[in-house]
This record gives structure tokens, sequence and C-alpha cells, in this order.
């Protein structure tokens, strides 16, 4: 089997330094304001080339998540099955990443989470996210059950 990982290229790069320090960035554009993610040369709203690097603040929504049954990478094998999931970052833009935390498997639609980083199985930084304490960190945006869909 062959290694297949992401390579930084000229736009991507700034993405990826981030992770390095443990941010997580995304783009937004200045010309339309639409939010931009994952990272590109051109605004995807507007196709404007005036985008701008911010940090977000880590926290989201699930969306939507599944549980993978199946390695894509051999030295995974022995973490299987484990969540990922689609994230609604509270800035704007989705994402998908894997779950984490003693009850990550668990782990509903709706729940409120926060990035937390750890290594990819090629060694470099990548954003998981965990759930957060709902006392500690309520719900900003109301009710987070609506939407979205589970598959397993």
């Amino acid at each position: 089997m062959s290694e297949h990982h992401p390579e930084p290229d000229e736009d991507s790069r700034p993405w990826w330094d981030a992770l390095a320090r443990h941010l997580l960035t995304y783009q937004t554009c200045t010309d339309c304001n639409g939010v931009v993610f994952y990272p590109r040369n051109r605004c995807c709203h507007c196709l404007s080339d005036a985008l701008q690097w911010h940090q977000s603040l880590g926290l989201g929504t699930v969306y939507s998540r599944t549980l993978v049954h199946r390695a894509p990478d051999p030295r995974m094998r022995d973490q299987l099955p484990y969540p990922v999931a689609l994230i609604d970052l509270d800035e704007g833009f989705r994402m998908m990443s894997r779950l984490v935390g003693p009850d990550a498997n668990q782990t509903p639609i709706g729940a409120r989470v926060q990035v937390v980083f750890g290594l990819g199985p090629d060694g470099r930084p990548l954003p998981f996210f965990e759930p957060v304490d709902p006392v500690a960190a309520p719900d900003k945006r109301g009710d987070a059950n609506g939407g979205g869909h589970e598959t397993t």
C-alpha cells in the first residue's frame, strides 16, 4: 500500500505552518466577506484573490458523524473503530476531522466540540476535536440539535 499524504503547496502552506504552532486558521475574502475553508488562492464565493488569514477559536458543533471501520493507513489499524465528523466552526466554515477523547465514539450530532492538536500517522500536527463540557462552554448559537445526519 502506498502512502498518500497531503503536501503543503503555496495555497496551503500558511495553514500547515499554523498547525505546527497549534493554531487552527481559515481565510476570509475582503471583497465579499465570504468565509473560505479549505485553503485556496481564490474566494469560492466571488473568485476574488483578496483573501486574508484568521485564527479560529476552534469551537464548533458536530453536524454529522460516522465511525471508520477500515483504516486508511496501516499505522491506524490499532485505533479502529474511530469517529470522524463534519464540524461547523463558529466562524462559519465546516471541516472534517477526527473526534477524540474518552467518549469520542458516543459524541452525538449537535454536540459542542473544541479543537485539540495531535499527530497524524505521518507525524505532522493535525486538528482533532473533543466534546466541550456544556456547563463550561454553553452553545452560543441556540439549539444545537438541528440538522446533520449520522452513519455507521
